[in-house]
């Protein structure tokens, strides 16, 4: 921790951000899972691929608005603007209890694009945050420490789900929605929980106050592009992380189809996936460990292959629930090896006034990727590839991708990777 913050503060980041994931994941699986559900009774009446409609919704304002966020948290507080992002949570889960309310899934489609829209402000604001209040020492740790809250929210959050899906759909078609309704309200609690302590983070200076805010994506966006390339191993470090969600997105989608074709319920089902969380968060925070004053950048090649590893075992098979969560939860364990490093490689290879834009630009690629996710999973549907057939191609894209990461990474920044102090702005 930096000299005049107190642990209070990073404490509070970490509970803020968890709670915003659970959320996040609560409303998204229960909205992933309605989808599914209409896709396979036929009522899907205005998408093809319910679930790709609804991964698009939430993912598109991440494009839109990414760029600007970065922009907007190294000009303005990032304390100020973590509490912004959170207010408007309150509101976004109102309106999804109204939504709920009304039985109107377009409605709810809008609901979802508000939800990723202020999460898509949130996030270079937080990261960015960790930045200011973390030596260069201590940074990789705790981005350990943020993924494993993170991973462990994304495991109630989607556990939980698939749980609260259930016990609404038992009601039947008439009372599901009202049920959901209330549901809502929880949710507009739980992020009113996560504004209050957000009121804990430290009041952190502005890292560049004089920064214009440019409202047309494209341009915020070619800024961080040319960030990233004039800033040695800053590229592949953005795009093998954006190559991880393109690959996760595929991978849920994939998940909840594979349930309905073994036969298992959405609430079992859904909490085996929430557990590998479990083992991503342990990884991260042992990769965090290993990562303090510099990154061995053999650590992301073996989270990488190690990984793509165990997507060809649930291809390959036995394609069995037993058998599929086993080689996933391995799996898992590398994902968290091949994360962190990345991540903190975006965070400090560019300098101080530029985290934001750095993050923010992270982040507009980490959403092309899930945004690619949806056109991906309408064109395996086209080719006639099952959800067990699409781990075929998960694990070939992330292997072939590591390798090709891995190589940009050594050419740039050598085999091990130092990491730059970094002074509070």
């Amino acid at each position: 921790m930096k000299p005049g913050l107190s642990p209070r503060g990073f404490w509070a980041l970490m509970v803020t951000q968890a709670l915003t994931v659970l959320n996040d994941n609560l409303f998204k699986q229960i909205m992933l899972l309605l989808a599914v559900n209409l896709q396979f009774s036929g009522r899907a009446d205005f998408c093809e691929d319910m679930q790709a409609c609804v991964g698009f919704a939430f993912a598109i304002p991440f494009l839109l608005f990414a760029a600007i966020a970065g922009d907007l948290a190294d000009a303005r507080s990032k304390r100020q603007l973590v509490l912004a992002c959170k207010l408007a949570e309150v509101g976004v889960m109102l309106g999804a209890a109204a939504a709920f309310l009304t039985g109107s899934l377009p409605l709810l489609i809008v609901v979802l694009f508000l939800m990723g829209m202020q999460s898509a402000f949130l996030g270079p604001a937080k990261y960015g945050a960790l930045v200011e209040m973390l030596e260069a020492r201590e940074l990789a740790r705790g981005n350990g420490v943020m993924q494993a809250f993170l991973l462990f929210a994304l495991l109630f959050g989607m556990g939980a789900a698939g749980k609260l899906y259930d016990w609404a759909e038992a009601l039947g078609p008439d009372q599901q929605f009202a049920r959901l309704g209330e549901l809502g309200l929880v949710f507009a609690l739980i992020a009113a929980a996560g504004a209050f302590v957000a009121r804990g983070l430290p009041r952190l200076p502005a890292a560049r106050p004089g920064r214009a805010l440019r409202f047309n994506p494209v341009a915020p966006t070619l800024a961080g592009l040319q960030l990233a390339r004039a800033t040695r191993g800053m590229l592949p470090a953005v795009l093998g992380h954006a190559l991880y969600w393109l690959l996760g997105a595929i991978l849920v989608f994939a998940w909840n189809e594979m349930g309905k074709l073994l036969g298992i319920e959405e609430g079992p089902w859904t909490q085996r996936l929430a557990t590998l969380s479990i083992s991503t968060a342990v990884g991260c925070v042992v990769a965090g460990r290993l990562s303090k004053r510099s990154i061995a950048l053999r650590i992301p090649l073996l989270g990488g292959l190690g990984l793509a590893a165990a997507f060809l075992l649930v291809a390959a098979g036995p394609r069995t629930p037993g058998t599929i969560w086993a080689s996933l939860v391995v799996g898992s364990f590398f994902a968290g090896l091949y994360l962190i490093p990345l991540r903190t490689l975006v965070q400090r290879l560019p300098s101080t006034q530029h985290t934001g834009r750095a993050i923010g630009f992270s982040q507009f690629c980490d959403w092309v990727g899930i945004v690619c996710a949806s056109f991906a999973q309408t064109l395996m549907k086209l080719a006639g590839l099952s959800a067990f057939d699409a781990f075929w191609v998960l694990g070939i894209a992330l292997g072939l991708g590591t390798l090709g990461v891995y190589g940009a990474l050594r050419r740039a920044l050598g085999p091990v990777a130092t990491l730059r102090e970094v002074r509070a702005p």
